[in-house]
């Protein structure tokens, strides 16, 4: 049996035969079906060799697509975690299968090595060339669990809809949580078109098929889908509780004028009532997204509330409302996350899941705060971090976070770095999946923090397969192969993310991106999700006009625009760092860094501390500071303890900065 199914349409084979070709000179075995015949299957074969291989490849084209046989093979290897899907074309998948990252292979040629490293990078989660499987995992533990997906607004108070924020939740549910006892499961009757629109059956066709596949991926236990479909609202809940099941999900989509609305509604079968509603907006602009938010939307609120409910010491509807309302809110920065999920603790106080998303919401709490603030929200984060280890010994997500704890007592960054890299490769090899999207962000982070992008990049492929619908893993990723020289495929992810999940995150750093490449920002700035505010979308373009000027005037006037923003809170600070070098304002940059990158402040410098290694930031690097700085935040010494040094002190440009010329002679010592 092969270590590689390639799935591919017939017409196809010319430029699959290279393909395979290439494979298996890279030392892998490869089973293709060189014999395929219209009408024709060796099916016996075909399905022995589908269920031995170690991973399914996939090779979407406007011709495969429409393959029934494709599709079957494709769905094989997604349920089963081990699905590699390529476009030779630049077609995108159907549905079911576009939550998945697709390696864009339509300018492969062979004898092209660099995209074949892309791939075989794709392969390495699963499989090496010699034949080896990687470390194994639960059987279970190769699907893709988008544990932490997005979280957009509802009806705004002038009864206009706006899809609002795009954030991710970051404490989400888990697979471990799910449970397989009938009183947990899920009718779910699809969403019906309000008109003949052919946008509106579109979206609402879509959004069907998006919710399905994240049902299955999520392993929420649902009625037969042939159970549910064609069910009237008003014989749901009867058809629902007939069905042994405890939720009904369902939804509708209408049309006024240029606007589509996607109306989405839970029930709580045996009580009868209705736990959430929420209506997302947008127009033909959104066909794409829309669908997969509301999946997304809906998928987490009811993964939520299963996760939870076994924990809840009582489940009269104050209760449920309660909870459930906890379970809609995202913003992990706001104090009303903590102050809600503490409210839900009184109803739970056994919860693991609860208790990590309090640790979650004081940690990223306590990245804005205040110096005088900071550390009792890190000792509330910590608290809650042990709390999770009493209730859970062998969480891994919980070790990361007290890790993380750890860095504002001078914990040497070298063991930092080395516990989240234990935890995520022994949350994989137990197979213990909660909180592991949290650790792969945080190992990216971790990464990225040390200047290691290209390992950073390299981790972040199997992360970004595994949890499709974060948008927070997505956004990292990309980030991560910019700043390791992948900027193709960099813009690839981010443009996916901003398409499919709206994601404000991927945008923003889009658009920094697309400034320091001096790419033309008009597309960008059109595609702006929703989400992103009026006065985010002006400053991108003002600031991208001044970084275009060549007079030292207009630079600085874009650089004093840039603070403004940031001040206003319409920009990141972090992310006006690589542009404010762009524009030559170095004491700027420097100053935003000095109020993120401080040891008392693990969170900002975890998730600041990469941004000083972006290409665009080299000035930085040439500053007389930088080296202090290293220094003093302790990621120079993590250097000496690991023996590694910065991607930047690899290259012509930087290897004779003061910092690299000094860590050179140190580790020569």
């Amino acid at each position: 049996m092969a270590d590689i199914f390639i799935s591919y349409s017939r017409d196809d084979r010319p430029r699959v035969e290279p393909l395979a070709e290439a494979l298996v000179s890279a030392g892998y075995s490869v089973w293709w079906d060189r014999n395929l015949a219209t009408g024709a299957r060796f099916l016996d074969t075909t399905e022995a060799e589908l269920k031995a291989a170690k991973a399914v490849l996939v090779v979407w084209t406007k011709t495969s697509v429409g393959s029934h046989w494709v599709a079957d093979e494709a769905s094989a290897g997604r349920d089963s975690g081990r699905l590699v899907p390529i476009s030779l074309d630049g077609t995108a998948p159907p549905l079911g299968f576009r939550q998945f990252q697709v390696t864009d292979f339509s300018r492969w040629k062979p004898g092209d090595e660099a995209m074949l490293s892309e791939l075989r990078s794709a392969l390495a989660s699963l499989i090496t060339p010699s034949g080896t499987v990687t470390p194994p995992a639960a059987p279970t533990a190769r699907k893709p669990i988008p544990r932490r997906t997005l979280m957009i607004g509802g009806l705004a108070a002038a009864g206009v809809a706006l899809i609002a924020a795009v954030a991710m939740f970051a404490m989400g549910p888990q697979t471990g949580q799910t449970t397989t006892s009938a009183n947990q499961r899920t009718a779910f009757f699809g969403f019906t078109a309000g008109s003949s629109d052919p946008l509106v059956s579109e979206i609402a066709t879509n959004a069907t098929e998006e919710t399905f596949a994240a049902l299955g991926v999520l392993q929420i236990e649902s009625a037969a889908r042939g159970d549910t479909q064609g069910v009237a609202l008003t014989g749901q809940l009867d058809k629902a509780a007939a069905l042994g099941a405890r939720y009904a999900l369902g939804g509708d989509v209408r049309a006024s004028g240029d606007e589509i609305t996607v109306n989405i509604r839970l029930d709580d079968v045996g009580g009868r009532t209705t736990l959430w509603q929420e209506t997302l907006t947008g127009g033909a602009a959104e066909r794409e997204s829309l669908p997969v938010l509301a999946a997304s939307r809906a998928s987490t609120i009811l993964q939520c509330l299963i996760s939870l409910r076994p924990d809840m010491v009582r489940e009269d509807a104050s209760a449920l409302a309660l909870v459930t309302r906890a379970c809609q809110f995202s913003d992990t920065s706001d104090r009303q996350f903590v102050a809600l999920w503490r409210d839900a603790e009184q109803i739970a106080p056994n919860s693991f899941d609860i208790q990590r998303r309090i640790a979650r919401g004081w940690f990223n709490q306590s990245l804005g705060a205040s110096d005088a603030e900071r550390p009792a929200m890190l000792q509330e984060a910590r608290a809650a971090a042990e709390r999770m280890l009493v209730l859970k010994p062998t969480s891994q997500s919980a070790r990361v976070l007290l890790a993380v704890s750890d860095i504002a007592s001078d914990r040497p960054l070298a063991d930092f770095v080395a516990v989240v890299t234990a935890a995520f490769q022994e949350a994989d090899a137990s197979g213990d999946r909660s909180g592991m999207d949290s650790i792969a962000t945080t190992r990216m982070l971790a990464f990225r923090m040390v200047g290691r992008h290209a390992e950073a990049a390299r981790l972040g492929r199997s992360d970004a397969a595994a949890y499709p619908f974060d948008a927070t893993v997505q956004s990292s990723y990309g980030r991560s192969l910019w700043y390791a020289g992948q900027k193709l495929e960099a813009r690839t992810v981010l443009d996916s993310g901003i398409r499919k999940l709206a994601s404000v995150n991927a945008w923003s750093n889009r658009a920094g991106m697309a400034i320091a490449d001096g790419e033309d920002i008009a597309p960008i700035l059109a595609a702006a999700p929703p989400a992103a505010s009026v006065e985010t979308v002006a400053c991108w373009k003002d600031v991208a006009g001044a970084a275009r000027a060549t007079n030292a005037t207009a630079r600085a006037a874009g650089a004093s625009r840039l603070l403004g923003c940031v001040r206003a809170e319409n920009i990141l600070p972090r992310l006006a760092i690589g542009t404010l070098n762009l524009l030559g304002q170095v004491d700027a940059a420097y100053t935003i860094v000095g109020l993120q990158l401080k040891r008392s402040n693990p969170q900002g410098l975890l998730v600041t501390g990469g941004y000083m290694f972006a290409p665009v930031a080299r000035p930085m690097r040439a500053d007389a500071r930088f080296l202090p700085l290293m220094r003093e935040t302790g990621i120079y010494q993590y250097w000496l303890d690991t023996r590694t040094q910065p991607d930047m002190c690899e290259t012509p440009e930087e290897r004779d900065f003061e910092v690299c010329v000094a860590l050179r002679k140190d580790q020569a010592k």
